[in-house]
């Protein structure tokens, strides 16, 4: 009787996709007046946020569109009910 093992080229198991949690930190996050937040999840349960001013009218009658004018990686974790956020950013 033979048994089979696995080989080094056979891909493992792929963990469970995870709750995209990026629209519940846009929310969640402080923000100044004027200020817009975008998040975007970069893999897992990290998270790239910007935070935007919005640009003004410039005096030759241009648009901008805004510039960023923060941002941090965030690492989101649901507790409960709670969505817990570490802000990576500050970690040496």
């Amino acid at each position: 009787m033979t048994k089979t093992a696995k080989t080094a080229h056979e891909a493992p198991t792929p963990p469970p996709p995870q709750e995209d949690f990026a629209r519940a930190i846009e929310q969640t996050v402080e923000k100044q007046p004027g200020e817009r937040v975008k998040c975007v999840r970069v893999f897992e349960n990290l998270y790239r946020c910007n935070w935007w001013l919005k640009g003004d009218e410039a005096a030759w009658g241009t648009l901008t569109a805004g510039k960023i004018i923060k941002s941090k990686f965030l690492r989101a974790t649901m507790t409960g009910e709670v969505l817990v956020l570490d802000d990576l950013s500050k970690k040496p």
